[in-house]
This record gives C-alpha cells, sequence and structure tokens, in this order.
C-alpha cells in the first residue's frame, strides 16, 4: 500500500467502497497513521482493523450487485499520513470478494 501524505494535520478519516462479498467471504479493511509531528517512520507504526459503520452485506455466488460499505474513525491524535491495506479471504475459491470505487476522505 503507498503512504498518503495531507498537507494539513487530520483527526478524522472515512473509507468507503464498493464491496462485492458471497457467502463464505470477508473483507477486511487495516489504516495506520502518522501522527504529527512524529519521528517514527508509517512503516513502524501497527496497522488497526477498521470496523464498518454498519455490516458489510452477503451477496449471492454469482451475484454482480455492490454495495457501498463506509469505515469510520475519529483519533484522538492529529495524524498527517496514512496508509490502507485491504484483506479479502474466502472459504471458496469460485465466490472471491471484490471492491471497486475506493474513496478516502480524512479531515480535521
Amino acid at each position: 500500500t503507498r503512504r498518503v501524505d495531507f498537507e494539513n494535520a487530520s483527526t478524522f478519516l472515512r473509507v468507503r467502497l464498493a464491496a462485492n462479498a458471497p457467502v463464505g467471504s470477508s473483507i477486511a479493511v487495516y489504516y495506520r497513521t502518522n501522527p504529527t509531528g512524529s519521528t517514527t517512520d508509517l512503516s513502524k507504526q501497527p496497522w488497526v482493523l477498521f470496523s464498518p459503520d454498519t455490516a458489510v452485506p452477503v451477496t449471492p455466488v454469482g451475484s454482480e450487485e455492490f454495495f457501498d460499505i463506509n469505515y469510520s474513525v475519529t483519533t484522538a491524535a492529529p495524524f498527517n499520513a496514512i496508509q490502507l491495506k485491504i484483506v479479502f479471504t474466502s472459504s471458496n475459491s469460485s465466490a472471491v470478494p471484490r471492491a471497486k470505487d475506493l474513496r478516502i476522505i480524512a479531515c480535521a
């Protein structure tokens, strides 16, 4: 995942994506932030699991329907850089989860 740097510090992060998660699959979104003024390299910061704002709808196998999923967090410490990691898992190699239309919003 690539590092995204911000010109201004942020305390709020929202990730939106359109997801298709068939039965037996899952999508996990992780993030890590670089606190403003930190001298620690972003790659040394721990990954934090995002919880979706609402449950991720399960779609039937073979469905082409995508649902918008939101992940939001308000941090105590302002940050000036982030990285995201999206992990797709499935118990059926013919029914894998998919995502599209990724949007990342950060603001103070």
